[in-house]
């Protein structure tokens, strides 16, 4: 069905956009493959469940904005 022939006219204007959320269904994630050790990998899903993967993000993040790091 073209968008032309959705009728609309029963939809209300939105005008009020001050309470939207920005980027709320967006995650600018990609999907990649890292060899980890394995304790290192038993420790994050012991203590983060199986949010793990957000864990291990949210740790890369911590350590990348650390100022003065050794490459």
């Amino acid at each position: 069905m073209p968008d032309d022939a959705i009728d609309t006219s029963d939809i209300p204007e939105q005008t009020d956009w001050q309470s939207a959320s920005i980027g709320r269904f967006y995650s600018a994630t990609h999907q990649s493959h890292v060899k980890l050790d394995d304790d290192m990998l038993a420790w994050f899903k012991a203590n983060s469940g199986r949010h793990f993967q957000k864990m291990i993000n949210q740790a890369l993040r911590d350590y990348m904005q650390l100022p003065n790091k050794s490459t």
